[in-house]
């Protein structure tokens, strides 16, 4: 599966777009992996928007499928 993963902290805060190994301490996290695990069961699920528990900042993670040619150079893959 090919995806992509965008980020924000805090809801004032523009979307960025992560890249694979280089954000790996951003994107790190339980409920990251559980949305990625959760699209590979399920083929019909086109992305996840998830917000982990806050602590003194707002993260918000949005996971969407991508084709497996899409040529952005930010796309994450999953080992099938």
């Amino acid at each position: 599966m090919s995806y992509l993963i965008q980020y924000r902290r805090g809801a004032g805060s523009k979307w960025t777009t992560l890249e694979p190994g280089v954000h790996n301490s951003v994107y790190s996290k339980p409920q990251v992996r559980a949305a990625i695990e959760h699209m590979q069961d399920n083929d019909e699920v086109l992305g996840v928007s998830l917000q982990p528990p806050a602590g003194d900042t707002a993260e918000q993670f949005n996971v969407i499928r991508v084709p497996s040619d899409n040529p952005h150079p930010h796309v994450f893959r999953t080992k099938e």
